[in-house]
């Protein structure tokens, strides 16, 4: 995991929830005028985006592991399936 300040982090996990880096810089606490500038530098920073990457690849593989969950659970019992590997 990326280590990252604590303005930083909560800036992330907003950003992943709506891809708005105004808003997501606003609801990490930065100053409402400067949230766009701010944004933009934290965007441009090499470990923001490798911490955004490893929040969509968690995110992915938690969407799989749900898929495969719910593809068992209506299968017919003795029907067997691959599991997704992703």
């Amino acid at each position: 995991m990326t280590h990252l300040k604590a303005k930083q982090e909560a800036f992330c996990q907003a950003y992943r929830e709506d891809s708005n880096g105004a808003a997501a810089a606003r609801a990490a606490g930065y100053a409402e005028g400067s949230a766009k500038q701010q944004a933009h530098r934290l965007l441009t920073r090499p470990e923001i985006a490798e911490r955004l990457e490893e929040l969509r690849l968690e995110a992915a593989e938690g969407r799989a592991r749900r898929i495969d969950e719910l593809i068992a659970s209506n299968l017919p019992k003795g029907f067997a399936f691959i599991k997704s590997t992703a």
